[in-house]
């Protein structure tokens, strides 16, 4: 009998509504399975025969300790969903800077401290967001108009900058900048895939940029946004999030591949079942290495 490990931190032990429902699935489904903590020094990684990455919502902010726990369980040859050098590479926001010459994506700029003001002040567009390069939610995302950095917001952007270089635990990697998209208070759309295959999709709005935090779930998902993403090939083998704004163009803003919130605690029942069982298709092996 397979023993799983669903991977969370310690903060989020057990208390995760989404980890849970993994877990009472996977059980009656005749797995031996734990929610257990990366960052819990006392695991025994070896007693386990797939790792479930699932709710490791303090890994950006624990950026270096993260990297090491991965490359530690490659070394172990414990199969991980998804594929480790995938989650690495997924890791920075720089990742989704590899699709810009072929996808239509957001205007993206990546600066070091030296020159974060220089290249904001060259932006030709006048709203933008401020954030790590690897970051997580809304943690350290800032928005700003050009117009206003030598002004009222000089003080407050400098003091932003300085901060986030200042955390070690993100071990200095670059901050991005990116033109600020007004699509996103229509909200933005996430849409879940596993193993190649669309399986599901809803729309969250941003609680950095708005009040509204209500999910809405996408009964019928737009024609071209599937074409878009079948016609950019931005499914991998294992599972995901691509989240995009859409109204008249796309732009491409995330794809997920570390810890994508799925949002089973929003589904009805029969769309809960059919995501549990891909995520038992994924464990069974089906496509997944």
């Amino acid at each position: 009998m397979k023993k799983i490990g669903i991977v969370t931190c310690k903060k989020r032990l057990n208390k995760v509504e989404d980890d849970l429902i993994i877990k009472k699935f996977l059980i009656q489904n005749g797995f031996l399975t734990d929610i257990i903590a990366w960052d819990d020094k006392s695991v025994i990684w070896q007693n386990y025969d797939i790792l479930f990455i699932r709710s490791v919502w303090n890994s950006s902010r624990n950026y270096k300790n993260y990297c090491n726990f991965l490359l530690k369980i490659q070394n172990m040859n414990i199969r991980v969903i998804n594929d480790i050098n995938i989650i690495l590479n997924n890791l920075s926001k720089k990742s989704i800077d590899n699709l810009k010459f072929s996808v239509y994506i957001k205007n993206s700029y990546f600066s070091f401290k030296k020159d974060v003001i220089c290249t904001i002040e060259k932006l030709h567009f006048e709203s933008f967001v401020l954030k790590p390069i690897v970051g997580e939610s809304s943690y350290h995302v800032f928005r700003y108009n050009k117009s206003g950095i030598k002004t009222k917001n000089s003080k407050n952007i400098n003091y932003i900058i300085k901060k986030i270089y200042n955390d070690k635990k993100y071990g200095n990697p670059g901050i991005l900048i990116e033109e600020f998209q007004k699509n996103i208070f229509y909200g933005e759309y996430c849409v879940f895939f596993f193993n190649k295959k669309i399986i599901y999709a809803l729309k969250k709005y941003p609680s950095v940029f708005q009040t509204r935090k209500d999910v809405e779930i996408i009964n019928n998902i737009p024609s071209s946004i599937m074409r878009y993403i079948i016609k950019n090939n931005l499914m991998n083998d294992g599972y995901g999030r691509i989240d995009l704004l859409y109204n008249r163009k796309i732009y491409l803003m995330e794809i997920e591949y570390n810890d994508p919130d799925l949002y089973l605690r929003k589904l009805n029942n029969d769309d809960r079942m059919m995501v549990m069982n891909e995520i038992l298709n994924m464990i069974n092996g089906d496509k997944i290495e």
